[in-house]
């Protein structure tokens, strides 16, 4: 072999690297670019949400990679001066993800103090649905993933338009059960078959002692304009009213169904916070001595002020015209899976949600994907032992 025939390890990770870029532009990252194979912090590494979805998809057509990627445990076979067996187990797992879907793919990526990314494709249980989530900086990416999942089959099932939105209140949709909400009266129940927003709705039902749940300290502050709303069903009604009850002004206001309705209806209204009243809680559910049957759902509590400016608030009419949900995650995305294998794009694909999708930001070890797929590109028996010298390590 001459010395033409040879390359520095320097030159062969160029190469490679300008390969991934290659292939990134092939797939239809066309937002995306990278300068390392491991995803290591780097001003110019970068991409989005959007182009890490298309590179999840380009995953399918590697079996290798969804086999790997699927499993929760590996082993791997060190033969040598110091052979030993080398066991890693999945960081994926987690509950919040794990309680309502099973996970078929799935990738991580961190980089400490800059992003934290999780990358899924999973099934809903006992549901027909497959769902593509990816997440960037997320500040709970698993909960992020999940409420991401969860909005991707409101959309399905309630056949609406979820906007993204900063909300006082997190668990507004029972995506997490009682969480953050505190009993007030009656018993705390769910409703996992009867939902407006998936996964649950609250059952409110009242036999002439109200059955109320409440938000705990939501620090409602002076002057400032606030969005309350909620969705409810009434089936059957004697007395009383089941809506909610805003507490942060002088005199107490109810809004809610006194009679029964047809299906889901939303509820609402802009209150403007006043000193001296209460400033912590917002009760939902059987008010004012209630008997009847209901549910509530996709509670919302938005301070209009801080998030539009003093004197640019919204009014009710216009802030009715969306349904929201909050992500816990800076950028984010979530697609119902296709069916067929025809190369993807945004015009093709059925986006459900997205938050900032299109936004640059650093991939992390999500990076990792496109590496493994450009070596598979390359090297097509993976049963083939590799020898290594302790100088290349």
């Amino acid at each position: 072999m001459s010395n033409k025939d040879h390359i520095t390890d320097k030159q062969a990770t160029s190469r490679f690297i300008e390969e991934m870029n290659i292939k990134a532009r092939n797939i239809g990252m066309m937002n995306s670019h990278f300068v390392n194979v491991q995803g290591f912090f780097h001003e110019d590494h970068i991409s989005t949400p959007r182009d890490i979805a298309l590179m999840m998809l380009e995953t399918m057509g590697y079996k290798d990679m969804m086999r790997i990627m699927g499993r929760r445990n590996f082993e791997c076979e060190v033969e040598g001066e110091n052979a030993r067996t080398i066991k890693a187990i999945t960081t994926i797992e987690n509950s919040s993800v794990d309680d309502n879907y099973t996970v078929l793919v799935s990738k991580t990526g961190r980089i400490p103090r800059v992003t934290t990314n999780l990358a899924i494709i999973a099934d809903t249980k006992n549901e027909n649905t497959s769902f593509l989530g990816v997440v960037f900086k997320g500040r709970t990416r698993y909960e992020a993933m999940r409420q991401l999942f969860d909005i991707g089959n409101t959309v399905l099932h309630s056949k609406t338009k979820v906007t993204p939105h900063a909300l006082m209140f997190k668990n507004g949709n029972f995506d997490f059960g009682n969480k953050y909400w505190k009993n007030n009266s009656g018993s705390f129940n769910l409703d996992y078959q009867d939902y407006y927003t998936y996964p649950a709705s609250y059952i409110a039902t009242s036999r002439g002692i109200s059955t109320q749940i409440h938000t705990g300290r939501l620090n409602f502050i002076p002057g400032h304009k606030y969005y309350v709303s909620c969705m409810v069903k009434c089936t059957r009604y004697e007395s009383g009213t089941i809506g909610f009850q805003f507490t942060a002004i002088k005199e107490y206001q109810t809004v809610g169904l006194q009679r029964i309705s047809d299906g889901w209806e939303k509820i609402s209204d802009v209150y403007t916070a006043e000193e001296g009243a209460s400033l912590r809680r917002v009760y939902f559910g059987g008010i004012n001595k209630a008997n009847l049957d209901g549910r509530i759902d996709n509670v919302t509590i938005v301070d209009l002020t801080k998030v539009y400016g003093e004197g640019e608030e919204p009014t009710k009419y216009e802030m009715d015209e969306h349904v929201y949900h909050d992500l816990s995650a800076d950028k984010g995305l979530v697609i119902k899976m296709p069916q067929s294998s025809i190369p993807y794009n945004f015009e093709n694909l059925n986006v459900l949600f997205e938050k900032n999708s299109e936004e640059l930001g650093y991939p992390a070890s999500l990076t990792k994907l496109l590496t493994a797929m450009v070596f598979l590109d390359n090297i097509s028996n993976l049963d083939q032992k590799l020898i290594l010298v302790s100088t290349a390590i």
